[in-house]
């Protein structure tokens, strides 16, 4: 096989594979999306929504107040003082917390700047 075969083909490989690893990373945001919004409504978790703005959420639960916002590109769960924090979803450049007719919605858009949206049922 000449050189320049060898070549062309290792470039097709770079390429296929590249395009498969940015493929397999949208679909993980969605996957993760989607599994951060399961969590969020869980009954187990029994949040409900105390207050809203643009880039926050309040959540009470069981007697104790929650935050949800974005810190160094994750969204976290902190209390109401910013104490401890547990990270709830990775490479998050933005979140949107919207209400329209006592509907929730979130927007959240991910580093690649794809962004996902959803109504919140709690």
């Amino acid at each position: 096989m000449s050189l320049f075969i060898l070549s062309t083909l290792s470039l097709l490989i770079i390429v296929i594979i590249g395009t498969n690893k940015a493929s397999l990373k949208h679909h993980n945001y969605v996957t993760n999306f989607y599994l951060f919004i399961d969590n969020l409504e869980s009954n187990k978790l029994n949040f409900k929504i105390a207050s809203i703005d643009k880039h926050n959420l309040g959540l009470v639960a069981n007697h104790k107040n929650y935050n949800l916002s974005i810190y160094k590109n994750m969204l976290r769960l902190t209390n109401n003082h910013n104490q401890g924090y547990l990270p709830m979803l990775d490479d998050v450049i933005d979140v949107n917390f919207t209400n329209n007719k006592a509907k929730t919605f979130i927007q959240v858009t991910f580093e690649n700047h794809q962004k996902l949206t959803t109504q919140l049922l709690t």
